[in-house]
């Protein structure tokens, strides 16, 4: 679920922010890191690349891209004090409450003692994990903020998982319910903001499963070109409803193709458990020179 798709609406925000120094936690195949990477280029910044088990080769990009990019195999509760002050955090790592909150305070925290708060943007504040935990490595989160989980699928509109086995994220480590206490990403966002207070804006966006946006009072009034961008990205409810409604479309659409390419792939199977396999041209001429010779 990278944010890749959602560039169109990052670049400029990165941009408005004036964004040199960039953070990515959550790097997986590297294609949302290509972008900013890209960017990086042509600011003359530098991109932090945070993730313990990156999916892409990590010495190609050191090599291609120099000084442009920094790559930190951790976690990213271990590393983001060290990479304050920032100006800006893409956060796409751990889809779970526990470290989206944690996360969000030690930016808090490191970047109110460096006078620098960074834009803040996060990725899958919708459906599936705006409100429903994913687990990686389910040890690395307390067990009193760990739900029950199991690689099951998920159908949207449906709090409990489930065995259909075309579901969506099957492949993925799910918590059983959606929705309560200490479960998902957006409500990692808003109990945030219960603790901070007003000093933080949030916007979130529908769509490739949801932007959020978070603008600090300071960083707004210091770069009022991005104050004014994230003001115009906050829609009214009948475009936010079209949205929400294109993105139930979208994810049908998935479902359906799960189900067509099971039952493709089960009905390949039954015919070929049935059908006796075709004997080979090789075969077929051994048969004919014994049958010659006879």
């Amino acid at each position: 679920m990278p944010m890749y798709n959602l560039w169109s609406l990052v670049e400029p925000l990165l941009d408005a922010a004036e964004a040199k120094n960039v953070v990515e936690i959550g790097s997986f195949e590297a294609e949302n890191t290509r972008h900013l990477l890209h960017r990086a280029r042509r600011t003359k910044g530098i991109v932090h690349a945070v993730d313990p088990f990156p999916k892409f080769h990590t010495g190609d990009a050191e090599r291609e891209y120099g000084p442009f990019i920094a790559i930190h195999q951790k976690k990213s509760l271990d590393v983001i004090p060290d990479l304050c002050p920032c100006d800006a955090v893409l956060i796409d790592g751990d889809h779970t409450w526990y470290t989206v909150i944690n996360e969000l305070r030690l930016l808090h925290k490191h970047s109110v003692l460096h006078g620098q708060m960074p834009l803040i943007l996060l990725h899958d504040v919708g459906w599936p994990y705006g409100r429903r935990d994913c687990y990686q490595i389910d040890e690395d989160i307390p067990k009193e903020y760990r739900h029950p989980h199991a690689f099951k699928g998920l159908v949207m509109g449906q709090s409990y998982v489930t065995d259909v086995p075309w579901a969506l994220h099957s492949n993925c480590d799910n918590a059983l319910y959606e929705g309560g206490p200490h479960n998902g990403v957006l409500t990692a966002v808003e109990d945030f903001l219960k603790e901070i207070g007003s000093e933080w804006s949030f916007t979130d966006i529908p769509g490739f499963y949801g932007l959020g946006i978070l603008l600090h009072e300071k960083t707004a009034r210091a770069f009022p070109a991005l104050a004014s961008l994230v003001k115009s990205l906050q829609l009214p409810i009948p475009l936010r409803e079209h949205l929400l409604s294109l993105e139930r479309i979208r994810f049908s659409c998935y479902t359906e193709i799960n189900r067509l390419e099971w039952e493709l792939k089960n009905t390949s199977a039954q015919e070929q458990s049935v059908c006796p396999p075709t004997p080979s041209e090789r075969e077929i001429a051994a048969v004919a020179m014994e049958q010659s010779g006879s």
